[in-house]
């Protein structure tokens, strides 16, 4: 859960966010052929958006640990998933440098995405080393109902629904917002809460007003409905360290579903 009391204390937090990433995890950039590809993390994710019907795949290699130096491919090394090579995103390129080089693919979804999707890592010495990405189970947001209103005092509880035993896999769920005037459409979390092992079983997440939103919304601009819109939804992940071709670091292998927004109305 994390929650923010005001305008300069939530500037406050994402600068010291920004800052923790950058002194924890290197944002600097090596090219493959100078570096032992056994001495690899790697990081492999892939997360359905029931949203935008797309899944988001991501690939990042590092030496030195799963905070060290990222790697940048170089020819003949590359990588892709289900067939499809993954576009590179040079951090040094970026304005600004966070998270280090990665790669990135998007794929449309007709109708449902697959179980399981393919990366395919073809390494210097051309050895190519194969990891699957399973995601989960559908996930989807059944109350509340769009257009429900969360007023002054209210609890607000997320339903979810499943369409399979949630097993091993984390639910956390999200309450956000953004400006009407956004040309990204994105909402921004403002709130969020993994489902206990309880709640797990009940499919809810409860967020009483006095411990999630009394803090949030001490400043009028913050319940404008005529310049936010605010939004629900959960996601569903999986994570496993069982991956391939990493002998020395190891890595991880991340799948997700993120259900579609349902947009709720705040008032006083």
């Amino acid at each position: 859960m994390f929650l923010y009391r005001s305008k300069l204390l939530r500037t406050l937090v994402l600068f010291l966010f920004c800052m923790k990433i950058s002194s924890c995890s290197s944002n600097d950039t090596v090219d493959s052929d100078k570096v032992d590809p056994d001495a690899y993390y790697g990081s492999y994710r892939g997360y359905y958006s029931g949203e935008d019907k797309k899944v988001y795949f991501s690939a990042q290699f590092r030496v030195g640990g799963n905070t060290g130096t990222t790697v940048k491919l170089t020819s003949p090394a590359k990588i892709s998933i289900a067939g499809n090579e993954m576009e590179l995103v040079e951090g040094e390129e970026r304005p600004i440098n966070v998270s280090g080089t990665y790669y990135n693919y998007e794929l449309d979804v007709v109708s449902s995405p697959e179980d399981s999707y393919l990366f395919s890592w073809v390494r210097n010495d051309e050895k190519v080393i194969e990891n699957t990405v399973t995601l989960p189970g559908d996930i989807s947001v059944s109350s509340p109902s769009s257009a429900s209103e969360l007023k002054e005092g209210d609890t607000l509880t997320i339903v979810y629904d499943v369409v399979d035993d949630i097993g091993s896999d984390t639910v956390e769920c999200f309450f956000g917002r953004r400006l009407k005037s956004s040309s990204s459409g994105y909402f921004s979390p403002i709130i969020s809460k993994f489902a206990n092992s309880s709640e797990l079983g009940e499919k809810k997440c409860d967020f009483s007003w006095d411990s999630y939103f009394k803090n949030w919304f001490d400043e009028d601009d913050e319940y404008n409905q005529d310049k936010y819109e605010w939004a629900v939804w959960v996601i569903r992940q999986n994570v496993t360290t069982v991956v391939n071709g990493h002998p020395e670091e190891g890595g991880k292998i991340v799948g997700g579903y993120t259900s579609a927004r349902t947009q709720i109305v705040v008032t006083r």
